[in-house]
């Protein structure tokens, strides 16, 4: 039985490949060629968004997350839902400078129920969101933001950030900003969900608190923090002037440390489709997001990527402070 469904798999993940791979192609004009291998090897976009390495990255998966870049911008972690079921779970990809490699699912994480990860400016560490047994009594599964630290071997096992846990309220995508800040999505049964942070002070996590002003009005799922914590892209749901059922806004904070009303990104980024789980490249060149016409998560979903410039969305390095 699992030989045959380890067969299928391969199969759909060749058809998808190949789909995969017409898709790129067909979205690349004469002057993409012209510009050269970009990030991850790929080719850059001229003008409009256009399928980020959906060869690998959306082969035979679905994604469902932001991409984490390693500071060389030459490992990328994602997750995603297997094409022929439905767990969510961790993928890595590795660019040797000429060929980017096939996924593998992170040795951390279950088959289920792990996603949304990001690194840390150092790439020392890569956070997500997880459902997982925490030690106590009855070893109870908690929601919550955990990490792995890189290690001589590989990863280390998952930690708990333990001000994160909490046995209802579910995580989604995971974002950090350069001070250590945790930023995340976060829902408990019947409510809307809402964008959180978690200030690391006096070197340990304080309880998270949802983000303050118009930004959590309404449902706003995906956050990405520019690095210096003076802008944060999410995506929001049916709000008043959505293009389409999810589109990807921006939302930049005020002196009193709220954060203000939320641009939508507009037509070079938000289509009729749907949009969600933005990122900036480790350059700030590029913004990239999950792209979907049709199902979500499905066939049609792919990563896609857009300068910065053309997306409305500032420059934004990450990497420790004064090496950016």
């Amino acid at each position: 039985m699992t030989t045959r469904r380890f067969g299928a798999w391969q199969h759909q993940a060749l058809v998808a490949a190949l789909v995969a791979w017409s898709l790129e192609a067909t979205c690349r004009s004469p002057t993409d060629e012209a510009a050269g291998p970009g990030l991850l090897g790929q080719v850059p976009p001229s003008s409009g968004a256009i399928p980020f390495a959906p060869a690998v990255l959306s082969a035979g998966i679905h994604p469902h997350g932001s991409l984490a870049f390693s500071p060389d911008s030459r490992t990328v972690v994602w997750s995603a839902f297997l094409g022929d079921g439905p767990g969510q779970t961790l993928y890595l990809s590795t660019f040797d400078g000429t060929t980017l490699a096939p996924p593998m699912r992170m040795p951390f994480a279950a088959d289920s129920g792990s996603g949304g990860p990001a690194f840390s400016s150092d790439g020392t560490k890569l956070f997500f969101g997880s459902r997982r047994p925490y030690p106590g009594p009855g070893d109870a599964r908690m929601y919550g933001v955990w990490y792995v630290e890189r290690t001589s071997t590989g990863w280390s096992d998952p930690v708990a950030v333990v001000a994160t846990l909490d046995s209802l309220r579910a995580v989604g995508q995971v974002s950090i900003a350069r001070s250590g800040n945790l930023y995340f999505e976060g829902r408990r049964p019947n409510e809307v969900p809402r964008l959180h942070r978690a200030e690391f002070a006096n070197g340990r996590y304080q309880v998270p608190v949802p983000l303050a002003g118009p930004i959590n009005r309404a449902d706003a799922v995906d956050p990405f923090v520019d690095p210096d914590e003076r802008f944060l892209v999410f995506a929001a749901l049916w709000r008043g002037d959505s293009r389409g059922s999810t589109d990807l806004y921006i939302s930049y904070k005020g002196a009193d440390g709220t954060w203000g009303e939320p641009v939508q990104l507009g037509q070079q980024v938000n289509t009729a489709g749907l949009e969600r789980f933005p990122a900036v490249s480790r350059d700030g060149r590029y913004l990239l997001f999950v792209r979907a016409h049709g199902d979500y998560p499905g066939d049609g979903t792919h990563y896609y990527w857009i300068a910065s410039a053309r997306s409305g969305v500032p420059s934004a390095r990450a990497g420790p402070r004064g090496q950016e």
